[in-house]
């Protein structure tokens, strides 16, 4: 394969520095103590109490249920903290729900992956309360570096009455939530936000509070999982990231599109040809994503990369099962007219989720259909309570198949 040229790979922010400046001068946080592990646990279990009465638990089949696209519906506000959680700055809050497609990928046992919800992935570990499986984010989880302040962590609080072991004040810990068939629900007592950890502003906050109670609910319309380890050499970062994407494919060509390539968009789509021996390759010269800086126009070529990130090919290939395409090499956005290109990707795979399968030359498309029956259905509203029968507005509707999985998906009536 030869190189049809030869770039260096500079320094840029995850975010451009309008979007930056956008997240405001940082904020000295005061009088916020590190929670003892007793006392964080206490907080677990009042909030499962509390969640019960609203939400029933429903066992999923297994950890890997939870590998999908997740809509993160949530509130932000820019106040600071004051006394008591209930007069947080409640003007400057916004008063309608943002909403964010994220991934979720169990990676082990124990842990699971979350892109979209923060800047960089962040990893929770899945534990129980009660009759409760819990998802717990640590707090020391790096996720932005900022290009003045450096990096930045995730910082849980809550608000604590007091007792006689622990003083009354605001405490920082793992942002914890509960996983139930509808999704996962936060902690309805933990904010948090993005804390520097380093320099003059070590300890200040940057940008805005999410309040609590924020919920992830299942997103049906994306049908697999992107995974790619991101690497900024200038900025010693490197993360394995997830994307939510949209899988179709043409049986009759045997061409796969993938839609929300690398999250970019829905609209930023890569078309891969499967070839009998279960080989796959991107047709040259796709532009998967568009934009502009300042007055340039840029368009991202799929391009290949080496190792060392600084030799690119015009072709991007690789091998592939059933349910997994799997890149031969690394990988980046190219535009040779602006001089722009993106950060080197590599270990890239796109993984089907939703029970089909990818169809090669020589198999028929039926082989690759999932034929599970629907068992029963029920109806969620947000509060957790079920139905029989759809409720008026959003509903989290729950379909159990004959093979004994799950699939939830939202619908508005």
């Amino acid at each position: 394969m030869a190189a049809v040229a030869t770039l260096s790979l500079s320094a840029a922010n995850y975010l451009t520095p309008q979007q930056e400046a956008q997240l405001g001068a940082p904020v000295k946080m005061e009088n916020v103590k590190k929670a003892p592990a007793a006392l964080q646990q206490k907080m677990v279990e009042k909030a499962a109490a509390r969640l019960k009465a609203k939400a029933p638990n429903f066992p999923i089949s297994s950890d890997a249920d939870l590998t999908g696209a997740y809509d993160w519906v949530f509130r932000q506000y820019t106040g600071g903290l004051t006394t008591q959680p209930d007069t947080l700055a409640a003007a400057s809050r916004d008063q309608e729900d943002n909403v964010a497609v994220i991934a979720l990928n169990v990676i082990s046992d124990t842990q699971v992956r979350l892109t979209g919800l923060f800047m960089f992935p962040v990893t929770a570990t899945l534990g129980t309360s009660g009759n409760y499986k819990t998802f717990a984010v640590d707090d020391d989880q790096t996720i932005y570096y900022h290009s003045s302040y450096g990096a930045c962590k995730l910082t849980a609080l809550f608000y604590f009455e007091g007792n006689d072991t622990y003083q009354a004040g605001w405490y920082y810990g793992d942002l914890t939530g509960f996983i139930v068939d509808q999704g996962i629900i936060f902690d309805q007592d933990i904010h948090f936000y993005m804390e520097i950890t380093s320099g003059t502003y070590a300890g200040y906050r940057l940008g805005w509070i999410t309040e609590p109670g924020s919920v992830l609910i299942p997103n049906e319309d994306y049908n697999g999982i992107m995974t790619n380890t991101f690497t900024n050499t200038s900025a010693s970062i490197e993360a394995t990231y997830d994307y939510p994407v949209i899988v179709t494919e043409d049986t009759e060509t045997y061409q796969v599109t993938v839609g929300n390539f690398a999250g970019m968009a829905d609209e930023a789509a890569v078309k891969f040809d499967l070839a009998e021996d279960k080989t796959f390759s991107a047709p040259e010269g796709q532009v998967f994503y568009s934009t502009t800086s300042g007055t340039t126009e840029i368009n991202y070529t799929l391009v290949g990369l080496d190792e060392a990130g600084s030799t690119f090919y015009p072709n991007v290939d690789g091998t592939g099962d059933e349910t997994v395409l799997t890149f031969g090499s690394n990988w980046t956005g190219y535009d040779a007219t602006a001089g722009y290109w993106m950060f080197n990707r590599s270990a890239t795979t796109i993984t089907l989720i939703d029970g089909s399968e990818y169809v090669y030359p020589g198999k028929t498309a039926i082989e690759g259909i999932n034929t599970s029956n629907v068992k029963a259905t029920r109806y969620y509203n947000l509060q957790g309570v079920e139905s029989a029968v759809p409720f008026q507005g959003v509903n989290i509707v729950v379909k159990e198949m004959t093979d004994g999985s799950k699939v939830a998906t939202k619908v508005v009536k």
